[in-house]
């Protein structure tokens, strides 16, 4: 389905919100293309081919709303209404006609009022919330979460930076400079056994706690996790989660060292992305995103992969 694709284009700009995605002046290339794809495949299931301008599409709009709605009668309005005087366009219409999509322009007008952390839809019917402070629905099916390795995205860097949920700023050198001489450590990149153990502490938690594990990928800056915790905050899990990755990770340290006086103190970012799966359809395209957009799997040991296997 075109909406997942879409979907997937969002992911690839976290931690963007959906109202950081659809401002008219830094749309991403990829999300854009996206949404032309969506368009010429509803464009062609209802006129057959792709149409020429943006007249032709409000016509043949107006054609279908036209159908739609042969032989209803219209409500009529009171003798006494006064036809409304047309008053200045406003500033929110003028960014509006910079798109040549109309499921952008919808796009644009529910990322909109996403910028106080409410919940905006995706093409398609597919549910996509902001990573701050409202779901949809009061037990979603899944979490979806993202937190990064410390240091790994710092204020100011070079591929944009959240100042708060729902602010995405643009890069920003000497802000990236001063973050960096600020660190008490130097930034984290996990090797492949830290991954594993990140893994597995995610994967033994979900199964102490009863928690359904859709999908969990360990990367070298970040990690993605798609989980069912009915009757938990996002925030509460993304925590439980980065905690006990922390414990198993300084283990594998102090079994390392003579001392532990040189331990690792920070591991992770103070946040993360949480969004909410409210759907069938959700859930699957963030669980295969997670499992297979994210280049090669974690390696495992040989005998661990054949147990695996079998």
């Amino acid at each position: 389905m075109q909406s997942t694709h879409i979907l997937l284009a969002r992911e690839a700009h976290f931690p963007a919100t959906i109202a950081d995605l659809y401002d008219p002046d830094s749309m991403p290339d990829n999300l854009r293309q996206a949404h032309e794809r969506n368009d010429e495949t509803l464009e062609r299931i209802y006129i057959g081919r792709r149409v020429k301008n943006d007249t032709e599409r409000l016509e043949k709009l107006f054609d279908l709303y036209t159908q739609m709605t042969a032989g209803k009668e219209s409500p009529k309005k009171p003798p006494s209404a006064k036809p409304k005087i047309p008053m200045d366009e406003p500033t929110s219409l003028k960014r509006k006609r910079r798109f040549s999509s109309l499921a952008l322009q919808a796009c644009w007008w529910q990322a909109s009022g996403t910028r106080a952390g409410r919940a905006s839809e995706g093409i398609g019917g597919s549910q996509m919330t902001n990573e701050v402070g409202h779901a949809p629905m009061d037990d979603p099916l899944a979490y979806f979460l993202t937190w990064t390795t410390y240091g790994s995205w710092l204020p100011g860097d070079e591929r944009g930076w959240v100042k708060k949920p729902g602010q995405f700023r643009a890069p920003d050198v000497k802000l990236q400079e001063a973050a960096q001489q600020r660190m008490t450590e130097t930034a984290l990149t996990l090797d492949t056994a830290q991954r594993r153990i990140v893994e597995d502490t995610i994967t033994d938690h979900c199964g102490i706690r009863g928690w359904h594990l859709h999908a969990v990928n360990a990367r070298t800056q970040y990690v993605h996790v798609v989980v069912s915790a009915p009757g938990r905050d996002p925030e509460d899990v993304m925590d439980q989660f980065k905690a006990w990755c922390t414990r198993r990770l300084k283990k594998r340290e102090r079994s390392r060292q003579s001392t532990g006086e040189n331990l690792r103190q920070n591991w992770w970012t103070q946040r993360g992305s949480k969004r909410w799966s409210n759907d069938a359809d959700e859930l699957e395209a963030a669980s295969r995103y997670v499992r297979e957009e994210q280049g090669e799997p974690t390696p495992r040991p040989p005998e661990e992969s054949e147990d695996t296997q079998g």
